[in-house]
């Protein structure tokens, strides 16, 4: 509790605060408040304020967005004002405030001036003003039965961690009896969506892919399966010389109902060409996805940071998913993916830290404005980390599947991360001052 943190007096002084800003009063108190610490409301926001300052900033945000629309609105409009006369913000990043704070659209170049100096104080706020405008203080989450059907890849991807070539120790590849075994395992466990995904075996073709989701439909008729990526799609056409829309008319005649965001990596060439020259191009990966939202067929979107990219190939590729999503609507829900040196041949840059994913997630949400749900696995980043997202623009917790991705399934020491069940979800996502909410594929409430 906040409450804990703070001396007898503080803690007083903050219930005050608390009640005022229930009377809508809530910029001019904090106004008031940081005079008394001889700071401006913007470095009270700011990472670099005291510590004491940090602690009531997460109230502070979490209050004023948990209010009505219209509190929220006044606030915002008051934060405007207050942001033109504000010395410690640049001029730039003022304008670019006040777009996200009166709804407008920001810009590819905007987006890149927050990757590159917004305060990370700054940039939680403004993500979290629109995360809560799109779903209040809810974060979702879904029941879901996550199987890889091999590791066995034609592709040798340098960023990859988990990919393998046949006869290696480590590799597999269920054969479709095994595929039932797990999926009659999980019968009795509230799933309600089957993930298909893995890498592109040299011998699975369309017909394996059919056959695939024929046995999840005849053994869960009504599940929602989410199934294959533009990658895998991409691989079994080019193998088979069909197109597209043939792959797609097959899968879909047998009972897939969305795509998997895999692949996507960063879209720029120049980057493209490092990580996997064989695999589709970027705008490759982006047809596929036009295709299948043209035909009724929802898919998710991701990208993969943390490597060589720099911040313009970023925002760029984000852009690309915001034109799309204005043509299309039919992207689900944005997920960054953290790039994880452990057994890639990439290991030698390191991890992003914290605050970049943080700030990778922030402006993913800022930038994003056609698509309400940011998703995080959380054995990706850790389980306070994660808790901590929510306040950067994440809306929706996976990670709580059986058979997680194998990829963020293991932490830096070796720890095997376990699935969450239904409850500890929901106290996870309780104990960040958050409103779980049970959805189905499609986000609406169960």
């Amino acid at each position: 509790m906040v409450e804990e943190c703070l001396p007898q007096e503080e803690q007083k002084e903050e219930k005050n605060f608390l009640f005022l800003t229930r009377q809508s009063i809530r910029l001019n108190k904090t106004l008031q408040y940081c005079e008394s610490k001889g700071s401006s409301f913007t470095f009270f926001l700011s990472s670099q304020g005291p510590a004491i300052s940090a602690i009531l900033r997460v109230k502070i945000v979490s209050l004023a967005c948990n209010s009505s629309k219209l509190e929220l609105a006044a606030m915002n409009l008051n934060l405007f004002d207050f942001y033109k006369n504000d010395q410690l913000i640049p001029p730039a990043l003022r304008l670019i405030s006040s777009k996200v704070l009166l709804g407008k659209r920001i810009t590819p170049e905007d987006g890149l001036a927050l990757y590159q100096s917004a305060p990370l104080g700054l940039l939680a706020y403004l993500a979290d003003s629109i995360n809560q405008q799109k779903n209040g203080g809810k974060v979702f989450y879904n029941t879901s039965l996550h199987v890889e059907l091999t590791n066995i890849c034609y592709y040798s991807c340098p960023f990859c961690s988990v990919y393998k070539k046949d006869k290696d120790e480590e590799s597999w590849n269920l054969t479709l009896k095994e595929l039932a075994e797990i999926l009659h395992r999980n019968g009795d466990k509230g799933i309600t969506e089957v993930v298909i995904s893995g890498a592109c075996h040299p011998d699975h073709n369309l017909d394996h892919y059919v056959a695939v989701v024929e046995m999840i439909r005849r053994i869960f008729p009504k599940i929602h399966i989410k199934a294959f990526s533009a990658t895998d799609l991409h691989f079994v056409a080019k193998k088979g010389r069909m197109n597209m829309q043939q792959v797609f008319k097959k899968l879909h005649s047998v009972g897939i109902n969305s795509l998997t965001g895999g692949g996507a990596e960063i879209f720029h060439p120049e980057v493209r060409e490092k990580l996997g020259p064989e695999k589709l191009t970027g705008d490759e990966w982006l047809n596929i996805h036009e295709m299948a939202h043209s035909l009724g067929i929802k898919t998710n979107a991701s990208m993969l940071y943390g490597h060589i990219e720099s911040y313009k190939h970023r925002i760029e590729h984000l852009n690309e998913l915001r034109l799309l999503q204005d043509r299309t609507t039919g992207f689900l829900s944005f997920i960054p993916l953290k790039y994880k040196k452990e057994n890639s041949n990439l290991a030698s840059l390191g991890e992003v830290p914290l605050v970049e994913d943080l700030r990778n997630f922030a402006v993913a949400r800022i930038f994003l404005d056609n698509i309400d749900h940011l998703v995080v696995y959380w054995p990706m980043i850790g389980k306070e980390a994660t808790q901590l997202s929510f306040n950067f623009g994440i809306s929706d917790l996976s990670g709580i599947a059986e058979n997680p991705a194998r990829i963020y399934s293991t932490s830096k020491d070796g720890k095997v991360f376990t699935p969450f069940t239904v409850s500890e979800t929901r106290t996870f996502i309780e104990q960040a001052g958050k409103i779980p909410v049970e959805r189905n594929s499609y986000y609406k409430s169960i």
